[in-house]
């Protein structure tokens, strides 16, 4: 009853922790801090700004110094847990060479949905290339048909505009000669490589989430 996620991933509980003590546990640790953030104020019209002030000091220092002794002795964590003879104790006995694998399953299956990710989004703009590569080519066929009448087929000489002839020579230009993609920022071997739509230089995952310009061009990054 009550458990903290930091608690129930640590299998740690309150030793009894009735209804009655979770209720005065809540009103000294969230109500009370509330209705003093609310109504300081309302308080300063009663009270001297400087006393409330060293209260407020006394009570930040008393809490420090119990904060120090606790992580030197042990015990309870804070004052009011001593007030409330609230201690953490284990949900069940602990068993020495047991392992919990939870943690690092999460880690591991994020690690895994992220580089699915990161793959998934090169086949989408490698397929989104080629198909704006293939309706250019069909609509070139149609005019040419138009115009020709038909009776030979076209010679496809000019396929790409020249923001696109720029593109793919950016991204030649940032390959090294061992075939391995290049960082135009670190000029590191690109690590998760990234493309710049504007203009096509390669850049590292990380090196392009931090760019607002290209650094070769100087054009705008988009992502």
């Amino acid at each position: 009853l009550g458990c903290s996620p930091g608690q129930k991933l640590l299998n740690l509980r309150y030793e009894r922790y009735s209804t009655r003590t979770v209720v005065m546990h809540f009103s000294m640790n969230v109500l009370v801090s509330y209705f003093r953030d609310r109504f300081s104020q309302i308080l300063l019209r009663y009270i001297p700004s400087k006393r409330l002030q060293r209260i407020n000091g006394l009570y930040r220092l008393i809490r420090l110094v119990y904060h120090y002794r606790f992580l030197y002795f042990g015990g309870y964590a804070t004052p009011i847990e001593r007030l409330l003879h609230l201690r953490a104790i284990h949900c069940s006995p602990p068993v020495l060479g047991t392992m919990n694998f939870d943690i690092m399953n999460r880690e591991l299956i994020w690690e895994a949905f992220r580089d699915f990710l990161l793959v998934l989004l090169s086949i989408k703009a490698t397929v989104q290339r080629l198909w704006i590569r293939w309706k250019r080519r069909q609509t070139i066929f149609q005019v040419s048909k138009q115009q020709g009448g038909g009776s030979s087929r076209p010679r496809f000489v000019w396929l790409l505009s020249p923001q696109e002839e720029n593109y793919f020579h950016s991204t030649k230009m940032s390959i090294s000669p061992s075939g391995v993609l290049k960082c135009v920022e670190c000029e590191q071997n690109a690590i998760s490589p990234v493309r710049n739509i504007a203009c096509g230089h390669i850049y590292c995952y990380y090196c392009f989430s931090i760019k607002q310009s290209c650094t070769s061009c100087d054009r705008n990054v988009e992502r």
